[in-house]
């Protein structure tokens, strides 16, 4: 017992070094573009719970570099910045492997096995 829980947490251990280095990017990249993209802007266009707020949080994110473990601090910072839920969500579904890149590139160059795992199970 004792020793799959210390396979457990070896192998927990492991994945988080491996996608700490796309988090971190994720927060520099969410930092940056926080300064950059004024609150009013957010507001405006992704603020309302409507369909273009989605569709414009849609093309905004689906051009993105970035992996699935790296989009999470940057659908924080746009929810912060004053997005609807919709338009944060749309953001989150479009950036995650729905790139060219994202399909074409094998899993291990994206993001490391986070990303191999997200491929071999994308539920």
């Amino acid at each position: 017992m004792f020793e799959l829980l210390e396979i457990f947490a070896t192998a927990l251990i492991s994945l988080s070094n491996d996608m700490a280095v796309y988090i971190l990017f994720g927060l520099f990249f969410a930092g940056i573009l926080h300064e950059l993209i004024p609150t009013t802007v957010v507001e405006k266009h992704l603020g309302n719970d409507t369909v273009g707020s989605v569709v414009k949080a849609t093309l905004f994110g689906v051009p993105l570099p970035v992996c699935s473990c790296g989009v999470i601090p940057l659908a924080t910072a746009i929810k912060k910045s004053g997005a609807s839920k919709g338009a944060t969500l749309s953001f989150l579904i479009s950036t995650r492997m729905k790139r060219p890149i994202g399909t074409t590139l094998p899993a291990p160059l994206q993001c490391g096995r986070c990303c191999s795992i997200s491929l071999l199970n994308p539920t």
